[in-house]
């Protein structure tokens, strides 16, 4: 505990002091660092039927995050980020980069989150709540890849759009959409697509498409791949009345894991799963010099990694708050309690609460 406060402090000083750090600033390029830390305690509460409730993590201290991304960019077409992260010793930099020949047109390339789910491709420091929904866990994550992302006539606040992205990914990790497997022993390619609209001002909505053969299954004498097929959709409606805003909204996706076409499970069925998510955030501008903003708010959400089995799914309602201080909102404190809501009744339920403290500069 002890030492987990003392690289708090000292995270907290190097954040201070690269805070909106302007190295370079020329006819041609610019080039700056910002930093990030976030830092949470959780406290579980188990249920008496939990044969493992000693074994349970409870009332720990945690980081959740810390990085450094230095940002910039190179003439007006070229945009880029390296981000350092510092929790995760066997992680290299991350890298990316886009080009933008044309205000409506951009590629992106390097290490993207695959354009899957509305709420993935929000960045980790503006969620809503402190967790991403139990639906993130089937979102196949972080890949190596090139998208490409038309918006039409302009994504700007108030006006309608059309965005459109298509991406490429090298899938070999072999993670994610709820199970583990193996590290692909070869590069395959992934595709991913997501439509996003707002007809009027504040209202968003679209889908988006996978397909992928995420996993290898090795049964000690042969080896083979299954592919995943996932598509699903959202909406948003964000709208404002003077110092008060509200959002709503939810998305829900479904898919397939394709075990019928490995030729070493003949007889085996495709598993389907469905996942989803409702959420109610209402946001008040105190304006002070100290505490800008108050946002209050809550969520249903759900999950079945096996949707043609009865009962197995699991649920849970989230209730929350957000205190953003300064201005600039610097200062991010998160609020969360989480109320587990297994569907089968012997199933153990957990309730957890969060509190997270994000620092950025």
């Amino acid at each position: 505990m002890r030492k987990s406060l003392l690289v708090l402090v000292v995270l907290m000083l190097a954040t201070a002091a690269t805070a909106d750090v302007e190295i370079l600033n020329t006819g041609w390029g610019d080039l700056s660092i910002t930093s990030c830390v976030q830092f949470r305690f959780t406290e579980v509460f188990p249920d008496d039927r939990d044969d493992d409730t000693d074994d349970i993590a409870t009332g720990d201290f945690d980081f959740r995050r810390v990085f450094f991304d230095l940002k910039g960019s190179i003439t007006e077409y070229w945009d880029f980020l390296v981000r350092v992260d510092v929790l995760n010793d066997n992680d290299l930099p991350k890298f990316y980069a886009t080009f933008k020949p044309v205000d409506m047109f951009s590629l992106h390339f390097g290490r993207l989150q695959t354009p899957f789910s509305f709420e993935t491709q929000v960045s980790g420091t503006a969620l809503e709540f402190v967790e991403t929904s139990l639906m993130s866990g089937i979102n196949p994550g972080a890949k190596d890849g090139l998208m490409a992302e038309l918006t039409l006539p302009g994504n700007q606040a108030g006006t309608f759009y059309l965005n459109l992205k298509l991406g490429l990914f090298d899938n070999d990790r072999g993670t994610g959409f709820g199970y583990q497997g193996g590290l692909n022993e070869e590069s395959i390619i992934d595709y991913a697509a997501s439509v996003a609209s707002m007809p009027i001002p504040g209202l968003i909505f679209g889908g988006y498409f996978y397909m992928g053969n995420d996993y290898q299954y090795d049964n000690g004498t042969e080896q083979d791949f299954f592919n995943t097929m996932a598509y699903g959709g959202g909406a948003f409606y964000n709208p404002s009345f003077g110092e008060i805003d509200l959002k709503v909204g939810g998305e829900y996706a479904m898919g397939t894991h394709g075990f019928a076409d490995m030729e070493n499970l003949d007889g085996v069925d495709d598993v389907s799963w469905s996942g989803y998510y409702g959420m109610l955030m209402v946001g008040f501008e105190i304006g002070s010099d100290i505490l800008d903003r108050i946002e209050i708010g809550g969520a249903y959400e759900g999950l079945d990694l096996d949707a043609d089995t009865d009962n197995d799914g699991q649920a849970a309602l989230t209730i929350g708050t957000n205190l953003y201080f300064s201005e600039a909102h610097h200062a991010k404190l998160q609020l969360d309690y989480q109320m587990g809501m297994p569907e089968h009744e012997d199933t153990p339920k957990h309730d957890v609460f969060i509190a997270q403290l994000q620092l950025m500069f």
